[in-house]
């Protein structure tokens, strides 16, 4: 009895995990130059699953979704990557492109 109960209690447990892994990603940035909006940048986001794309509006903003989930994530803005790997969180997320660092990707995602 013990045994079926512990048995049932991983099998709930693991599928717990994977509903929250499969959850949908909603990620929204504001990229920012000298602390003001940019408008018009091109934002590419880099899932595990996923690439996402999009182009910043009047106050620097972009919210971008996906359906296959994941957890971190890449920026790309106006074609350079940011040094950064960031984890997926509710709420405004911004980058100013006057303070970070970019590097140069050597491909894949």
């Amino acid at each position: 009895m013990r045994k079926r109960v512990l048995g049932g209690l991983v099998v709930l447990l693991a599928m717990a995990g994977a509903a929250v892994a499969a959850a949908p990603a909603s990620i929204e940035l504001q990229v920012l130059k000298g602390g003001r909006p940019v408008v018009g940048a091109q934002v590419v986001l880099y899932l595990s699953c996923d690439k996402l794309q999009g182009v910043t509006g009047e106050e620097g903003r972009v919210a971008l979704e996906s359906s296959c989930g994941g957890g971190f994530y890449w920026v790309e803005i106006d074609g350079r990557r940011v040094d950064t790997l960031y984890q997926v969180e509710s709420g405004i997320r911004p980058i100013d492109v006057a303070e970070v660092t970019f590097i140069t990707w050597q491909g894949g995602r």
